[in-house]
């Protein structure tokens, strides 16, 4: 006996112990696990094989396949995977003719024993047109109720079919993993089949990289939950729940400090929501983590408002950044339909901001270019919260240009009243700094600009989510006026108007006026006003 056979014999007499101590307690593989501990369960592929009636698609090729796929399975991994191939049952064969990628089951297939007890089962079509044989194939994780990616095969020789067949199984298995705590913002994964994907190199027992069931810290993976009815078995009604917008990351291979080889990948979240896997794990609930793998080459985003009757938002600039860095970089806009195309390359997760206006993030969105081919936003529409944002920046400038010209003002007054030109320095203050807007006044008008925009969202007939959405839009709005008003009342100078008459009546009476400290030379400032006379909001009157 060989040293690899010998070990290969020790790993399944272990599996064996460990099957036998667990065994029992150990729910069947339609109710969450199979019935060897999650480590050591292997996948086990059923491929449900339709043939187009061709010559060459005949029953002498259905044995080459019976033989030669299980064979290139074990060739790749002896432990870690099963593969049996079987003709398709004659209830799913309409089905597959009409495309595996279209394929839907119904519920009363699900409670089937095939479906409802089974792993993961591939369903396959190979047909032959214009000369060249076609495999297709697609695999249903029975477990939790979800497909995996379509893979295509063609060629023109029928020997290589068998081949080509193997490698499309291999292509659409889905590893999985359960989520087994939440730890803040990371997750515990525990790898199924991570203790029997093994191979001997050099008489030693190492991971086996190649089986199409590893998972390394490259993968990106995709959190479900399962709920289960009484029985244990997967609810048919929204048994499945897939977390909309939410990706694991893998940043660390955890060692177990008590068993040998032992060990979980602590995963980092990143969803669109605060804490999206909150809730705890119990019987009638489990939680697992899909591998992702972008088949495609894009993803086409479209943002739309969230209501009864969707609308693009189109116009939003759009940021990317990776996991892990610090600095975003800008990848276009919305066009007029909502809608961006974001690439896929070598970094799996891409973290898309949605930027509105100069002051607001509107979305965090995790994504995996190339996994979905569409994918929709949903909302607020903040074109008045946008507004807004415009109005405020309209009011800075207008009290910035209020604040200037009250300062000029001021100290032409006073370099008149050095000069005891107190004819001069009155003759400024009355027909000219008392015709600007006084603090009191532009704050009247910063509060019925926010009246204003905020009775544009007094709608009528509004469902619970637009409601909500335009409450906080409200709120957003009024907390902006406030800290604007904030700022004007700190650099608000509201004692200038009675200091500068004070002074300017203590030199008409023949007083001195003590300038506090030194005089500016505004001859440039006073050029640049005239020239600009009559163009700048917030000044009353003509320039002096």
């Amino acid at each position: 006996m060989s040293i690899e056979n010998r070990a290969i014999r020790i790993l399944w007499m272990l599996v064996a112990v460990l099957v036998g101590v667990f065994g029992s307690c150990q729910p069947e593989l339609g109710k969450l696990a199979a019935e060897e501990p999650w480590e050591f369960s292997p996948y086990r592929v059923r491929a449900w094989v339709h043939m187009d009636d061709h010559p060459a698609l005949n029953a002498r090729l259905f044995e080459q396949f019976k033989y030669d796929v299980p064979y290139f399975g074990k060739l790749m991994d002896k432990s870690g995977w099963r593969i049996s191939i079987e003709p398709a049952p004659v209830g799913y064969k309409h089905l597959i003719d009409r495309g595996v990628e279209s394929i839907e089951l119904t519920d009363e297939q699900k409670v089937q024993g095939d479906i409802r007890r089974g792993d993961r089962i591939a369903f396959v079509h190979i047909s032959h047109t214009a000369n060249e044989f076609s495999i297709q194939s697609r695999q249903f994780d029975c477990q939790t109720h979800l497909w995996g990616p379509t893979s295509t095969k063609k060629t023109i020789y029928p020997s290589r079919l068998p081949r080509l067949l193997f490698e499309s199984i291999q292509e659409t298995l889905v590893p999985i993993a359960k989520i087994e705590k939440i730890e803040g913002k990371y997750v515990r994964l525990r790898v199924r089949a991570s203790q029997i994907m093994k191979k001997v190199e050099n008489g030693v027992l190492v991971p086996n990289t190649n089986s199409p069931g590893w998972i390394d810290l490259s993968s990106t993976f995709l959190p479900v939950v399962r709920l289960n009815d009484k029985d244990g078995y997967i609810r048919l009604k929204d048994g499945i729940k897939v977390y909309d917008w939410t990706f694991l990351r893998p940043v660390e291979e955890v060692r177990s400090e008590h068993v040998e080889d032992e060990s979980y990948i602590k995963a980092e979240i990143h969803g669109a929501k605060r804490a999206p896997l909150a809730g705890r794990t119990n019987r009638s609930q489990r939680k697992f983590a899909l591998v992702v793998r972008p088949t495609l080459k894009e993803t086409r985003l479209q943002l739309v408002t969230r209501e009864k009757n969707p609308k693009p938002i189109p116009d939003k600039k759009i940021y990317l950044k990776y996991p892990g860095e610090k600095d975003s970089k800008v990848i276009g806009r919305t066009d007029r339909k909502g809608e961006i195309v974001i690439k896929s390359n070598d970094q799996p997760l891409h973290l898309i901001y949605i930027k509105s206006g100069e002051r607001r993030i509107l979305a965090r969105l995790p994504i995996v270019p190339g996994y979905f081919a569409n994918l929709n936003a949903n909302m607020q529409d903040d074109k008045v919260r946008l507004r807004a944002e415009g109005v405020l920046a309209g009011l800075e400038f207008n009290f910035m240009d209020l604040t200037v010209r009250r300062q000029v003002l001021a100290v032409r007054i006073r370099n008149a009243l050095i000069k005891k030109d107190h004819v001069e320095a009155r003759r400024i203050y009355n027909d000219y700094y008392l015709g600007l807007s006084t603090a009191d006044s532009f704050m009247i008008k910063v509060d019925n600009d926010k009246d204003r925009l905020t009775d544009e969202l007094k709608e009528k007939n509004l469902d619970k989510i637009k409601m909500r959405d335009q409450e906080k839009q409200k709120k957003l709005i009024t907390n902006m006026f406030k800290e604007f008003k904030k700022l004007v009342n700190a650099k608000a100078d509201r004692g200038l108007d009675l200091a500068l008459n004070k002074e300017i009546q203590t030199v008409e009476n023949g007083g001195v006026y003590k300038p506090s400290g030194d005089n500016l030379d505004t001859s440039d400032i006073d050029k640049n006003l005239e020239e600009e006379s009559g163009k700048s909001s917030g000044a009353g009157g003509p320039t002096p």
